[in-house]
């Protein structure tokens, strides 16, 4: 919601960064990227390796944070999460006690905890940095600046490299090390498509000028994702280091068939009906409409087949009202957040994910992970994640016949949709494995640490 209220914000108030126009030198230091910064020298951040997470909501981001400090923990390294909220409303809270079971500490933001003085002094910055800076941005960034001045962490990993504020915020307060983790396309991509777009101009001033920093490096999730970010901010191909989405097949095992069997009639769905399925967000970018209509048409060509569409959010009443008022509304369900992920994904006898653009989708690597085909738009990172025709069917086009004919054939073809869900689920196992995905992550953190095992802060979160 925050960075929503800044894009309106933004386009309302002609915000740019003072200076615009005169574009620094390479590996520009903090002084001139941002006057009056850092706060603090390196030697303050004395503090734990600590990642950003706006929130813990049930999302494909939040999910591979939980896989990750769980992976860190077990090797003897745990991690603080830091959070902006963890408030019940809108589900923030969907993973909060899986993240206090695999990191040190989850902290939420409070304006309680933070000094004054560290607080105007950042907003001082904000204001001389900025022409026109919207009061919402202005104060999150100092008010995140004086929060990491009391944790003091020696390495601020912020996986999401839309969230602009938190990450200036820790490049004002002097964080000496800094990991942007990109997760979908650049803005520019996204940007058509609204609801998860930041404001293109103010991204571009601020990653641009970070990624010129010492100390601060930039990954993505997908080959495509690490290309169009390079492209875009005008890096050198490489600059943006590819780290894999992790998944453990043997996280993934098969449910307890009574499990499977119980979910099957909470979503009253008759007993050996096949199942299209889906796992999203019900926002703009993954386009739940086209998801929709091309389940109707599936349904209409496949007697006795069922479509579930999982998730939450802004669009969910809206299109769970329409759906209501059609023919399908007995084999189309829109049942809301779903917790039991594997129960869920082994009832799907396809899986279909319609979202227009993507980084490397979770929802497509959980699938495979359960052994089920999957249909999807070639979203971003998903030909990455998906052996085309082999494990699944990748369509270049958005047209809802094509994606309907592609999910029906996988239905009334049960033993080819059985073949092409063993050779996902082996894909996943193989690009994906702990080793693997894990492996990429400590050669950016040996990189950019001087000490690749210092993985724990020396002083501890009060």
């Amino acid at each position: 919601m925050l960075a929503l209220i800044l894009q309106n914000l933004c386009r309302a108030s002609n915000f740019s960064i003072a200076g615009e126009d005169a574009m620094p030198q390479p590996q520009a230091n903090t002084a001139s990227f941002i006057k009056g910064a850092p706060l603090r020298q390196p030697e303050y951040f004395i503090g734990p390796v600590a990642w950003w997470s706006g929130s813990l909501t049930c999302g494909g981001v939040e999910r591979q944070i939980l896989a990750t400090a769980k992976a860190f923990k077990e090797m003897g390294r745990p991690i603080v999460l830091l959070c902006r909220t963890l408030s019940p409303t809108g589900g923030n809270d969907f993973f909060l006690a899986e993240a206090k079971a695999s990191c040190k500490a989850v902290l939420e933001f409070s304006q309680n905890e933070i000094k004054p003085e560290d607080f105007l002094a950042a907003r001082d910055i904000v204001e001389a940095a900025f022409e026109n800076p919207p009061p919402v941005f202005r104060d999150s960034v100092a008010a995140y600046a004086a929060w990491f001045l009391r944790l003091r962490p020696r390495l601020l990993h912020v996986w999401n490299a839309d969230h602009l504020e938190p990450l200036l915020a820790a490049v004002i307060a002097g964080i000496p090390k800094i990991i942007i983790g990109g997760r979908s396309l650049a803005p520019r991509s996204r940007a058509p498509y609204g609801f998860e777009s930041v404001e293109e101009s103010l991204a571009y001033a601020i990653l641009s000028r970070a990624m010129q920093m010492p100390g601060i490096v930039m990954t993505n999730n997908s080959r495509a994702g690490c290309t169009d970010y390079e492209e875009w901010l005008d890096l050198p191909a490489g600059s943006v280091s590819l780290t894999s989405n992790l998944l453990e097949l043997k996280d993934w095992p098969r449910p307890e068939r009574e499990r499977v069997a119980a979910l099957r009639v909470r979503l009253g769905i008759p007993d050996k009906s096949p199942m299209v399925g889906g796992l999203i967000r019900f926002v703009s970018i993954k386009d739940p409409e086209l998801w929709i209509c091309a389940a109707m048409r599936a349904c209409a060509s496949t007697p006795g087949l069922y479509a579930v569409l999982a998730g939450h959010g802004p669009m969910f009443e809206p299109l769970k009202k329409i759906v209501s008022g059609t023919a399908y509304a007995d084999r189309i369900l829109l049942p809301g957040a779903v917790k039991q992920v594997p129960e869920f994904l082994s009832l799907c006898s396809v899986f279909l994910h319609t979202a227009y653009v993507e980084g490397l989708p979770n929802a497509l690597l959980e699938a495979q992970a359960c052994g089920v085909p999957v249909v999807t738009t070639r979203c971003g990172g998903a030909a990455d994640v998906v052996v085309d025709g082999q494990s699944g069917f990748v369509l270049a086009g958005r047209d809802e016949e094509a994606l309907a004919n592609h999910v029906s054939w996988l239905s009334q073809h049960p033993e080819a949709a059985v073949t092409a869900g063993q050779v996902g689920r082996a894909h996943v196992g193989r690009e994906f494995s702990l080793e693997r995905s894990l492996g990429q992550l400590r050669k950016v953190y040996a990189r950019i640490l001087r000490n690749p095992a210092e993985h724990c802060g020396r002083q501890e979160v009060r």
